[in-house]
């Protein structure tokens, strides 16, 4: 099979090649009458654009395959990534956290029950799926906070680590792919979603598609048990559509165990429920550390009951280290997981003194919900935003407020600019860009529940965005232009002998200019320009310098103009000279008309962005008048923490309600 990469370079080539003979035919009468043959010409055209429009059509049958050859290197690509995001989901772990500064303490031994597959403990399920790999699919299954997304994690490390094993000894190697149910939602197909989170590792969707047919991967499908049950049914039936799409993929689903379980038709495996026994013992082990803790639990039946589940006794490791103090005896004769709690956000207040500052607040909400969203709930980041920013009926207007100044501003700079000269169209671009600026806020993304982020542009320039480009339009309008530009050449070409100084250098500026106008082309072909969310948050306390903020603009601006105006110089260039061939050549007209279409998207992409910085500005001052800070942050902490705690290991009880968070949450102080 011809790479593809070899049969863009041969395009290339045969293109770079059909200049030659013009050039020769277009400076010198001296040439061989080989050269000047239009057979030469044509066949060479008809070559390169054979071979360009078979690459386009194989790749439309491939989509976008990479070559066999090539999958050790896209496998060590998604290891690589599947690396980051493992660590990502241990940074955002309570267990891990604890790893770190507890060590072997940190954890309870793990029992499994598993009927007859001889799986006594995490180790025996780790060895099984490393050695069956696609061939197993099991259900993990076990009461909130035992350990299940623990499990699922050193499960996730140890494939990843023998992948990479695999991988560098030129065997076969099966990958894991975490699949979060608790952001996914079977909002989409799993096949879908497993297609997108490959194409961010830039996996190209023909090695997907022969992973998943040789079960390459082996998915890893957490938090089933945090959706509400209409919602989870859903993803159990993508799960079991994939799993007959799909036989060769095997995959671990962690949930809590209900009604609904049964429906996976996969082999269960069981957490069995750590016993008052194995809680002692684990406190003796940590008495050198945590001597009252084991002295107060060992009087406190109560206290025992809620050490039993894995993440509360984390969390109780965390938060009552021996200092001295009488917060663990207080804790045996009020609720034990209240206590625990508050305990641990005094201990997250303590790492980080700062976070009880009132000016620093809204710069740390970002933190704050990382630590909320350790504790394993995936709602509460989502009704932090939409609780405590402003409403979305009063997002909506300031939304549509700002489209309509940004539309207003734009379109009496365009009017200033285009009307003297043309008054019809400058009109019309001006009412173009208002209706645009004030249309793109009519839909619901005013009102969403996102927070307010910062962002950062970013531009680039491939050779698989340019061979792409040739199944869109500005495909066909690059191969359009090429054939025309070559055909008005090929025209003048048989009188160059008899053409004097000024229809010679005439030709000549068309050719340049044509040359130009075509790469132009191809480099927007091939150009991609994004804006990349920085996941911080936009709104602040603290002020930040505006001046920083105006030179980036100012620059993108000059960035956009120059680039836009140049195109259009050569547009409109190539255009009179084909329409006034014969008469003295004059590029001024073009120039100027070029000039006024950079001055317009300077402007519109000066006030485009400036408006962004209006638009975090407007919600920062609705943040301050809505009361968004509280004057007591421990407690505001405490009640997140607590809520937190009880969503993620209170079952359905407390999960979901929104009745429950604007409880929790109606005492706030402005």
């Amino acid at each position: 099979m011809v790479k593809p990469a070899r049969l863009v370079a041969v395009g290339v080539l045969a293109l770079s090649l059909l200049t030659i003979p013009t050039i020769i035919n277009l400076l010198t009468d001296q040439a061989p009458e080989w050269l000047k043959s239009p057979l030469l010409l044509l066949s060479i055209l008809v070559v390169a654009f054979a071979v360009v429009a078979a690459d386009a059509v194989r790749q439309g049958r491939q989509t976008g395959g990479g070559p066999v050859g090539k999958d050790g290197l896209y496998a060590e690509r998604l290891i690589s990534g599947i690396r980051r995001t493992l660590d990502e989901m241990d940074r955002g772990s309570i267990a891990a956290e604890a790893g770190v500064q507890l060590g072997e303490l940190a954890r309870l031994p793990l029992p499994l029950r598993a009927g007859n597959d001889g799986i006594t403990g995490a180790a025996d399920l780790i060895r099984t799926v490393g050695t069956e790999r696609g061939g197993f699919s099991v259900v993990v299954v076990g009461e909130p906070g035992s350990g299940k997304s623990t499990l699922l994690r050193d499960v996730g490390w140890h494939l990843v680590e023998e992948a990479d094993r695999l991988r560098r000894s030129g065997e076969e190697a099966v990958v894991p792919v975490p699949v979060d149910a608790g952001t996914w939602r079977g909002e989409t197909e799993l096949e879908v979603h497993l297609r997108e989170t490959l194409r961010a590792h830039a996996i190209p969707p023909g090695v997907t598609d022969r992973w998943l047919d040789e079960g390459t991967l082996y998915l890893l499908v957490d938090n089933l048990g945090w959706l509400p049950a209409t919602r989870r049914r859903k993803v159990i039936e993508e799960l079991n559509t994939f799993r007959d799409r799909y036989p060769a993929i095997g995959m671990l689903v962690c949930a809590n165990e209900d009604d609904q379980t049964d429906a996976l038709g996969l082999r269960t495996v069981n957490v069995e429920p750590v016993s008052r026994e194995q809680v002692l013992l684990h406190l003796d082990r940590a008495a050198s550390t945590h001597q009252e803790l084991r002295d107060v639990a060992a009087g406190s039946g109560a206290l025992v009951e809620v050490l039993r589940n894995r993440l509360f006794l984390t969390a109780a490791l965390l938060a009552f280290p021996d200092r001295g103090g009488s917060r663990v005896v207080r804790s045996a004769h009020e609720d034990p997981r209240e206590a625990i709690i508050w305990a641990y956000v005094a201990s997250m207040v303590a790492r980080d003194p700062g976070l009880t500052e009132p000016e620093s607040f809204l710069g740390r909400l970002s933190w704050i919900a990382k630590q909320l969203e350790r504790m394993g709930t995936f709602y509460f980041h989502d009704y932090l935003v939409s609780g405590w920013l402003p409403g979305k009926g009063r997002r909506r207007v300031v939304g549509i407020l700002i489209g309509v100044l940004l539309g207003l501003v734009q379109a009496a700079a365009t009017a200033v600019i285009l009307v003297p000269r043309h008054q019809t169209v400058g009109f019309a671009v001006a009412a173009g860009l208002f209706l645009l600026s004030v249309g793109v806020r009519l839909p619901d993304w005013p009102a969403t529940t996102e927070p307010v982020h910062t962002f950062r542009l970013r531009g680039s320039w491939s050779v698989r965005e340019f061979r792409r480009g040739f199944r869109r339009p500005i495909g066909f309008v690059t191969i359009a232009c090429t054939l025309f530009d070559l055909y008005h050449l090929w025209g003048h070409v048989p009188g160059w002998a008899a053409y004097d100084a000024a229809q010679r250098r005439q030709v000549l500026v068309f050719a340049l200019v044509a040359v130009l106008a075509v790469s132009g082309l191809g480099f927007v072909q091939g150009w991609t320009l994004e804006a990349v969310d920085t996941q911080k948050w936009a709104a602040s306390m603290e002020p930040r310098p505006f001046g920083r903020y105006l030179i980036r603009v100012l620059r993108w601006a000059a960035i956009g103009a120059v680039a836009v105006g140049a195109g259009a110089v050569l547009v409109l260039a190539t255009a009179w000279l084909i329409m006034h061939w014969g008469e003295p050549v004059n590029l001024r007209p073009a120039a100027g008309e070029g000039l006024l279409v950079a001055a317009v998207v300077f402007v519109v992409v000066l006030v485009t962005l400036l408006g962004v910085r209006v638009e975090i500005a407007v919600v920062e001052a609705l943040l301050r008048d809505d009361g968004l800070i509280p004057e007591d942050l421990p407690g505001f902490l405490g009640r997140a923490a607590r809520l937190s705690l009880l969503q993620r290991t209170g079952g359905g009880e407390f999960a979901f309600s929104h009745q429950i968070l604007r409880y929790y949450f109606a005492s706030r102080e402005a």
